[in-house]
């Protein structure tokens, strides 16, 4: 009789137990429009000034892929070969340069010395200007690294390797927050993995390797307005065809969608790095 009557004690806290070890479902937040909180990273924007000539952008190239190897596919780098520093030597092979990449030089401002490098096109707490120097890198990306996306990009791309033609589908889809009255779109065609002439501190270098090179853009250097009526929930879309030139090699070139702010703020909303291959 102890032996039945221990068990019924026991029936309770066994009760207890399962209900204890039941899988919660996860709670998730609706927005406006029955859409749900996206709760990923927003993605950084890095904007690096360099040119063929600088002997100490090496330094700077090298800093980067280091932070690269730390927040990997968050962090999207786009070198911008613009100012007196990437006129090519007569020996280069290339010219990095573009009519664009000067155009964004002079819209986001002059650095003061180089390397150089623009983080998500904002002015930070005690900065003068957007360009900051290599020591300031990793203290504003460790703070651009906790940022909850605002809005969705979801790109398709379609190459056609026999007419080199590519199109690219962007969807935008605003998660939350009020926009401001100026808000565009700008898309960077980059360039990974070209070998050409560099000046270093160890004297020019004929194979060294030129990362993320900005090739041309696909909107207007300071961007394609986006509509100022855009509601949170609601999902525009635009699309793009491209001519890839023959000398490009298909595999290292990606597509670089920016969502950014224009006028007095410049600050980077969303940015998304989409690869051909």
């Amino acid at each position: 009789m102890n032996g039945l009557t221990n068990l019924f004690r026991l029936l309770p806290l066994a009760f207890l137990f399962l209900l204890a070890c039941e899988e919660i479902p996860p709670v998730v937040t609706p927005l406006e429009g029955g859409q749900v909180r996206d709760t990923l990273l927003q993605n950084i924007l890095v904007e690096e000034f360099t040119g063929a000539r600088c002997v100490n952008c090496p330094a700077g190239s090298s800093e980067l892929a280091r932070l690269q190897g730390v927040y990997g596919d968050q962090l999207i780098i786009v070198a911008i070969h613009a100012g007196s520093f990437a006129r090519p030597y007569p020996e280069s092979r290339e010219d990095f340069r573009t009519s664009e990449g000067d155009a964004l030089l002079n819209y986001l401002g002059q650095p003061l010395g180089y390397p150089s490098a623009i983080i998500n096109r904002k002015l930070y707490d005690g900065e003068v200007d957007l360009q900051l120097s290599r020591s300031l890198w990793p203290l504003f990306l460790q703070q651009e690294s906790e940022r909850l996306a605002t809005m969705e990009l979801a790109p398709r791309v379609r190459y056609d390797s026999t007419s080199r033609e590519v199109t690219y589908n962007l969807d935008l889809t605003l998660l939350e927050g009020n926009l401001s009255s100026d808000v565009r779109l700008s898309l960077m065609v980059v360039e990974d993995n070209v070998a050409d002439l560099q000046l270093t501190p160890d004297g020019p270098d004929e194979q060294y390797v030129h990362r993320h090179n900005l090739r041309d853009m696909l909107t207007a250097a300071t961007g394609n307005s986006l509509p100022d009526d855009w509601e949170v929930g609601q999902t525009i879309s635009r699309q793009f065809t491209y001519q890839l030139p023959s000398n490009w090699k298909q595999e290292n070139v990606s597509l670089v969608a920016v969502v950014h702010e224009n006028g007095e703020r410049k600050d980077v909303l969303a940015v998304n790095k989409t690869p051909l291959r």
